[in-house]
């Protein structure tokens, strides 16, 4: 480089060993000047994807964008100025090759910048952050030629002219540019401000600072709350998800090299090919990793740069003390203060990036999951349904897609954790040498016992969640038959069942508690017994090796990087374990089998509206239906009967595409409605019952209420046709939903209607009346197609054909005439029916009785008593079931203000008091006997001049308080999570029987199921698995800042002079984030229970919702919800950034002024600023 220059690269004299620094000339035309070119050069790929990846379009022409591409201009003008004058200096001198080359690079360096403003511009980037950080390494690396060229009277003006236009391209680099005129996304109503944000209110999540206000001035609302990005919301993210896993899914199909061999297909006489290998399952990761990696790998970049960070820390601890000790000139103190700041401050930034783009990732992951499943559910074949409960697929959607939501900012230490560990042994194999293999020894003897713990976690996680999916499924069960369980008086029977199941996921859970105390146990000793032996050896290998502070407080840096690393790893690996479960059983879900969409054409040249040939029909491997022939005509109506069992409802099905299609040929034209035989009403309003999803037609919509005989529930229902209906249309009789349902369909206009025993919930009379006026020859359908399935044999003789069934078989099929002159199973199927009329006293025998006579069955008919013989009986009629009509469902309360006191303390009461009081002790004593190894090694490291006798106490001792830490941690973590077990236990017990002993009239005929399942699934889990880590960590975090205030209170006693104002700063600061934070919780928790309501729901329905077609309005809908919650989520990640941000440049200043006052009190001991830096160090770590 001297001869690159023609002078002296460095020169210690002047740049180091001296009161008033300097660099060397070279050095500020080279090293200067090349680290911001570089650094341009080497980013600005990235910043071309993310101009091809911006939605935006051609930000218009206006001051800022002008002024930043006229700076740059002036800038590579005054560079090519002095690029000229170099000819000039050429016929005169020597030039050297940094003369000509450093202005080359400043010139295309410059030119970059002016081509990224110009195309940032027209591709919609408001903001940069490579310009900006490009711009701020030019203003603080120009800042030794600037002051050069001051202080030496250089005069070179050009430069003088220069630097200050690159402070002021670091200014305007400060805010963000207009809105693009053009985009790709449509317009948000409230759309989220960080797209308006700068690159410094980015970094430092200033653009919340609206949001945190308004929360802590009043309860936040879902109104309150800006729309999720155009990246975040569910049907942008799944649509990636899918597009990969649709790929996987063309991939793994059959293909012909995979079929072995000819055969004939079951139930078929059509020779087939038949595939002889096993189905592959497919893995959702793949997808999962294609479809959001590059953002994964982002983070994981901004992992690597803070964790080679994270060793700077130390690095300059070490050159302090050494400065400590040796008393060198007072402006190197205060440059490794200010170094030790910026690198803590560097890496707040960088880490908080980090979580926030992980916790981002992990969102879009858990929101495509959850609508994924959602889509599945709604296509899944129903042989594949008999095998999945609806509480095993709610758990899919709440637990085990979540997991990964909370895995994911973690799941880079699998890599981060074994480097740094790595990083730290050689750093300490500097300081310690070969002793550190005692270290390393530990470390390798630990790694089968994790390995075991892994594995043993698995198990339990397995039948944990096994034992969860049936406590979900048997309460699913409960709810949903709820009033008889009441009839019968069976709540306690019940209630024990619910109970013996959730007893064994307590013991399990009680295991991996132990377990998980275990691993508190080796997070703890694993790191002690690191350091220990370290030290041990190092010690005793060499009398001359001596423990100074400036080894001492080093080293204890790297162990405790060491020991998060440690400690976290395990953690990470077990929680994947857990993880590859959930995998698992998603990858189970989403290998189901689906629906066949060929299993219906719709050959429009086919003129009947319904035609089935040679139709074999099943729901699994057996037939159901075999050899069926339907061709059903234009505007006819055509009746199904049969006995129980004999395929009515399946007939339905394979005309839905419902029933696996063996063999034959099945066509349907035009639209489809459907009635089905048990009712599916919607939790909303009756009118968004009828509607379906359709606009409103005031005279349709009157005609059809008229028809169903609805007017008069209206008028008694508290809010007529606008009554909310509650849960599964609870707080409706079974006649009400049903004449529901048949307005339903009518509103739909379709061209064919199945109706499978529409009247069997209604009155005799009502039913006359809805035959009449909507299904018989003169209804309101009398122009459309109707295949009607009954039991009731008074409308047969109104139908144009009829259809007999018997076995899965059409027996028979004429119309009513013919059936009764050919005298088989239908006229058997119509005596049965009379009857058991007679013995019931049906209503129907006075309209069959006319029909009867003068039939080809009079003769037989004269054998039946028609007149009941108990004629003084009165006649009882079907009548609908009475009703709550003054209940409405309601909407989920949300709490506002401070959590009342009585909550903590029903909770504690629930854990127990002796429990609660060994929990905090355990984990106050912890953090005394930590606070007092280190004390004691600031002891032992500053006596230099130890005897053996005297080491041998300084070991004893310090291995004496290490092991009290790690038994009080592992006590610790055994009371807290048996105490939270036990607590979790007791609360849901308590919520069990408050829910079954709650009343129907006032409680379940409003209130959603969704939201009681949100209960006993989510909320139970957060009690057993989220709270106790909470717990642990609000005591750690509470525990080392007293320990971290004091220590270095007590080494520095006049840093008690900035606690006051850190921590007023501290309260105002948690006072926004809690006020804010607690209401965005309950947001997410009252926006969560709409989600699974409406996936139950459509679960019940999904065979009505595919056939009127609506999958796409009710996905539609569910991702609504799902958008709707992760608002919540959203913002509360944001939120934890927002605080997590001003906390950690709060400790930065911890760290500043340790240092500083270190520097300045010239007499402090090495040993005492050694551990006053070491503890004010990890206060960014809490």
């Amino acid at each position: 480089m001297d001869e690159f220059c023609g002078e002296t690269f460095w020169n210690s004299s002047l740049s180091w060993n001296t009161t008033e620094p300097d660099f060397t000339e070279c050095f500020q035309k080279t090293v200067l000047v090349w680290i911001p070119c570089v650094f341009l050069w080497i980013f600005t790929p990235f910043e071309i994807y993310h101009m091809v990846e911006n939605k935006n379009r051609n930000i218009p022409w206006n001051y800022l964008n002008i002024s930043k591409l006229a700076v740059t201009l002036i800038l590579t003008s005054l560079t090519c100025i002095d690029a000229l004058a170099l000819k000039k200096i050429v016929a005169q001198k020597l030039v050297y090759n940094v003369e000509i080359s450093t202005p080359i690079i400043k010139i295309a360096t410059l030119i970059l910048a002016s081509a990224l403003v110009a195309f940032n511009r027209k591709h919609g980037v408001r903001t940069s952050g490579v310009q900006f950080i490009y711009w701020l390494l030019q203003a603080l690396c120009g800042i030794p030629e600037f002051r050069s060229e001051i202080a030496n009277d250089h005069y070179n003006t050009s430069y003088l002219a220069f630097y200050p236009l690159v402070l002021v391209m670091l200014l305007l680099n400060c805010f963000v540019d207009k809105p693009a005129e053009y985009s790709r996304c449509p317009n948000l109503n409230h759309p989220c401000p960080e797209e308006g944000a700068g690159f410094l209110s980015r970094m430092l999540f200033q653009w919340f600072d609206v949001m945190a206000i308004k929360g802590f001035r009043r309860s936040l609302k879902t109104e309150d709350l800006w729309s999720l990005r155009h990246g975040d919301f569910a049907n942008e993210v799944y649509t990636k998800f899918d597009t990969y896993w649709q790929k996987s899914v063309t991939k793994s199909s059959v293909n012909f090299y995979e079929y072995g061999r000819a055969a004939f297909k079951s139930g078929s006489t059509q020779i087939e090919f038949v595939n002889t290998s096993a189905k592959r399952n497919l893995s959702i990761l793949p997808s999962l990793f294609k479809a959001f990696g590059l953002t994964f790998f982002f983070g994981a970049l901004l992992r690597l740069a803070q964790d080679l960070l994270a060793f700077t820390s130390p690095l300059i601890l070490n050159l302090l003390l050494s400065y400590i000790q040796n008393k060198g000139p007072r402006w190197q103190g205060f440059l490794y203060v200010a170094c030790l700041f910026v690198a803590a401050t560097t890496q707040t930034l960088i880490l908080s990036q980090y979580f926030y783009r992980m916790q981002i990732v992990g969102l879009r992951v858990c929101a495509s999951l959850t609508s994924a499943v959602y889509r599945k559910a709604l296509r899944i074949s129903q042989f594949a349904k008999k095998d999945i409960s609806l509480g095993e697929i709610i758990n899919l959607m709440q637990v085990d897609a979540q997991i990964f939501a909370e895995l994911m900012p973690y799941i880079n230490m699998v890599w981060s954790a074994p480097l740094q560990i790595l990083i730290s042994l050689y750093f300490l194999w500097q300081l310690l040498g070969i002793a550190v293999l005692a270290g390393v020894a530990v470390m390798i003897v630990l790694i089968p016992v994790n390995g075991a713990i892994v594995k043993r976690v698995q198990v339990f996680q397995l039948s944990q969640m096994q034992n969860k999916d049936a406590r979900i499924q048997l309460i699913n069960e409960v709810l949903n038959g709820i009033k008889v369980l009441k009839l019968y008086g069976w709540e306690p029977s019940f209630e024990g069942k619910i109970i013996n199941i959730r007893e064994k996921e307590i013991g399990i859970l009680k295991k991996a508690a132990y377990l998980n105390a275990c691993m508190a146990l080796l997070f703890s000793l694993a790191p002690f017994l690191v350091a220990l032996l370290t030290f041990v050896a190092f010690v005793n290998i060499d009398e001359e090796n001596i423990l100074t502070p400036q080894r001492a407080f080093v080293s204890l840096t790297l162990f405790t990087n060491m020991h998060f690393s440690m400690g976290v790893l395990p953690l990470v690996i077990v929680w994947m374990a857990e993880s590859y479960i959930s995998v698992k059983r998603l990858n189970k879900f989403m290998n189901n089998d689906e629906l066949d969409p060929n299993n219906v054409s719709h050959d429009a040249t086919c003129e009947d509206p319904i035609l089935i040939k040679n139709g074999n029909f099943s729901w699994g491997e057996n037939l159901t239906l075999r050899n069926i022939n339907v061709q059903c005509k234009k505007n006819c109506i055509m009746a199904v009967v049969g006995r129980i069992g004999s395929g009515k409802s399946s007939l339905i099905s394979a005309i839905l595409g419902e029933m696996n299609k063996v063999s034959g040929y099945v066509n349907a034209l035009g639209t489809i409605a459907y009635v089905s035989q048990q009712d599916w009403i919607q939790n909303a309003t009756i009118q968004e019952n009828v509607l379906f999803g359709r606009v409103l037609d005031e005279s349709m919509y009157n005609k059809v209420i008229d028809v169903c005989s609805l007017e008069q529930d209206f008028e008694t229902l508290p809010a007529g046709d606008q009554t909310k209906i509650g849960d599964k249309g609870i707080n409706l009789s079974g006649g009400q939903k049903q004449r529901i349902s048949i307005a339903r369909a009518i509103y739909s206009q379709a061209d064919v209607y199945l109706f499978d025993d529409p009247l069997s919930s209604v009155d005799s009379h009502v039913g006359k009346h809805i035959f009449e006026n909507v299904i018989g020859p003169n209804g309101i359908l009398k122009h459309t197609t109707r295949l009607f399935v009954t039991h009731n044999l008074a409308y047969l003789p109104q139908v144009d054909e009829i259809i007999v069934l018997k076995d899965g078989e059409i027996s028979e099929r004429g119309t009513y005439q013919e059936l009764l002159e050919q005298k088989q199973e239908f006229s058997e199927f119509l005596l049965q029916y009379l009857y058991k009329a007679v013995e019931s006293g049906n209503e129907a025998m006075d309209e069959v009785e006319p029909l009867l006579y003068n039939s080809p069955l009079s003769s037989e008919l004269s054998q039946i008593p028609l007149k009941s013989e108990q004629s003084n009986a009165e006649e009882v009629s079907k009548s609908e079931e009475k009703v709550n009509e003054d209940a409405q469902a309601d909407e989920e309360r949300i709490e506002e203000g401070n959590v009342k006191l009585s909550v903590f303390l029903f909770y504690f009461k629930a854990v127990g008091g002796t429990l609660c009081v060994a929990t905090i002790i355990f984990h106050v004593l912890c953090q005394v006997y930590s606070v007092g190894a280190s004390v004691w090694l600031s002891i032992w490291s500053s006596h230099e001049n130890a005897t053996l006798s005297e080491r041998d106490v300084y070991l004893g001792v310090y291995g004496g308080l290490g092991l009290g830490q790690v038994l009080s941690m592992f006590l610790a973590a055994v009371t807290l999570y048996i105490g939270c077990l036990n607590g979790s236990q007791t609360l849901h017990n308590i919520l069990l029987n408050k829910i079954l002993r709650a009343p129907t009239n006032t409680f379940f005929d409003i209130t959603p199921q969704g939201r009681i399942l949100n209960r006993f699934s989510k909320d139970i889990d957060v009690l057993d698995n989220t709270l106790p880590l909470v717990i642990k960590g609000w005591f750690n975090c509470v525990l080392s800042v007293l320990a971290i205030l004091f220590i270095v209170s007590y080494t520095t006693p006049i840093f008690m002079v900035v606690i006051l104002p850190i921590a007023i700063v501290y309260y105002f600061i948690q006072r926004f984030y809690i006020a804010t934070s607690r209401q965005l919780k309950r947001l997410e928790s009252v926006t969560r229970s709409p989600i699974y309501s409406h996936f139950g729901e459509s679960i019940a329905g999904a065979s009505t919702i595919r056939a009127y077609k609506e999958s796409k309005r009710f996905i539609k809908e569910s991702e609504s919800k799902v958008d709707c919650n992760q608002t919540c989520n959203f913002h509360s990640i944001i939120a934890e950034r927002w605080l997590s941000v001003r906390l950690e440049i709060l400790g930065n200043l911890i760290i500043l002024f340790a240092a500083l006052f270190a520097v300045l009190n010239e007499s402090q001991d090495a040993g005492l600023v050694g551990l006053s830096i070491v503890y004010a160090l990890q206060v960014s770590e809490i």
